[in-house]
């Protein structure tokens, strides 16, 4: 019967030993679920980072989209300006120009009346 219970003895240690090996590896696989799941997470924090960078990287390609646009409207500004400039310097030389031919004529026709008049008076 000691034999018996002796071999009883060590059946019953050998199922404590699995049932402690049972609950280690449920122990540890529940670890690893938990570890899973945090690696999702990750993962899914990860996918956020590059859809707002990449939202972030469509701004700033807008942005300087926007200032090469004001950009050329400025060069295209400065053009017309100095087109202007040009222009009001030929306006300006023509109003100088005309200004000369207008003493000119004034001269001319002071000359003719004076003529006229001396005209008038050499046939009186």
């Amino acid at each position: 019967m000691n034999a018996l219970v002796s071999k009883l003895k060590s059946v019953v240690g050998n199922i404590q030993k699995a049932s402690s090996i049972v609950d280690d590896h449920a122990s540890k696989l529940a670890d690893t679920a938990k570890q899973i799941s945090g690696t999702a997470e990750v993962s899914a924090i990860g996918d956020e980072v590059i859809t707002v960078l990449s939202e972030t990287v469509d701004i700033i390609q807008g942005l300087i989209d926007n200032v090469s646009g004001t950009v050329d409207g400025v060069n295209t500004i400065s053009d017309l300006t100095d087109e202007c400039n040009s222009n009001k310097e030929q306006i300006v030389d023509a109003m100088h120009s005309l200004s000369e031919i207008s003493e000119r004529n004034a001269a001319s026709t002071q000359e003719t009346s004076s003529s006229m008049q001396e005209l008038n008076i050499n046939l009186n």
